[in-house]
């Protein structure tokens, strides 16, 4: 009898998994998805979260976040660009540059200051390929001094934006 309690109590669970592996393409938010969608974080609606193979993850104590959030849908690259640069100011995040290696590639820096010494770095990576884009977002925390506010000049500090969190 405990045999068949425990099989019915973990049939709901593989059948999640079994989902997962089928529709490797699940919405943001849906029964499915096992990744919470930050709410700061806006994808469009052509977009779904990749999450097979633990492609994404997403992580939030207290102050500090991290998380690499994986998306893939028929937008156009140039769609998707205008698409962050409207939506993530909204969230309080800052474009501080953007790269365009070749036509079908972008990568967007985003920091997002707060007050109490914690910042926040997004790097949205666009990747189009027969009209499917992927969008990567790359999120981190890096703690700041509070007494030497960070300052944007140009491109000596955006590197900043690459490096590992500071301890």
């Amino acid at each position: 009898m405990k045999r068949i309690l425990l099989t019915v109590a973990l049939l709901p669970l593989a059948s999640c998994q079994l989902e997962r592996e089928l529709n490797p393409d699940i919405e943001p938010g849906s029964l499915y998805s096992s990744v919470e969608q930050p709410s700061d974080l806006p994808v469009p609606r052509e977009l779904g979260l990749k999450s097979t193979a633990n492609q994404s993850r997403y992580f939030e104590r207290g102050r500090f976040r991290t998380g690499m959030l994986v998306y893939g849908g028929a937008i156009g690259l140039d769609a998707m660009r205008e698409f962050l640069r409207a939506r993530l100011p909204d969230h309080g995040w800052e474009l501080r540059n953007e790269e365009r290696p070749v036509v079908e590639r972008a990568i967007q820096h985003w920091i997002k200051n707060r007050d109490d010494g914690v910042r926040y770095l997004l790097r949205a990576e666009l990747d189009a390929e027969s009209g499917q884009t992927r969008l990567v977002y790359d999120l981190r925390t890096q703690r700041t001094s509070l007494a030497a506010a960070p300052t944007n000049t140009g491109g000596a500090q955006d590197a900043s934006l690459e490096s590992a969190p500071q301890k």
